[in-house]
């Protein structure tokens, strides 16, 4: 994946990634929470339904630069979007992506959100 004049490494996408959570704090108001813990898609799914959250789904671009603004750079952070076909871990159905160039090519089964380049990239749910 590129990014500005750098790329990322192919093999650092495959390790454990941080994640991001949705809290809910009533009908209209929620919050952002970033998990700088190392986990596997599933188990960063897992932690956040524990936490009565969901990793975040992302519905339109103000929201890709809201999430942005949260994720340290040079990190790689799990969202929840997943194949089955591609929907989102909460089940909503926004149509919003935001693709780097030539993904989703496959080689996995869950989206990642890249820092520097803002782009997603799929890849495979570590377990």
């Amino acid at each position: 994946a590129k990014s500005g004049n750098h790329y990322w490494a192919r093999a650092a996408l495959t390790a454990a990634n941080s994640c991001l959570c949705l809290y809910l704090l009533g009908q209209k108001c929620s919050k952002y929470m970033f998990i700088n813990k190392p986990k596997s898609w599933r188990d960063a799914q897992t932690y956040c339904r524990q936490h009565q959250s969901d990793l975040v789904s992302v519905r339109n671009q103000v929201e890709n630069l809201q999430i942005q603004q949260l994720i340290p750079a040079a990190n790689v952070t799990y969202i929840g979007l997943f194949k089955d076909p591609l929907v989102w871990s909460e089940n909503s159905t926004s149509s919003f992506r935001n693709w780097e160039s030539g993904q989703p090519d496959g080689s996995g089964d869950c989206a990642v959100h890249l820092r520097q380049n803002r782009l997603w990239d799929d890849q495979k749910a570590v377990t």
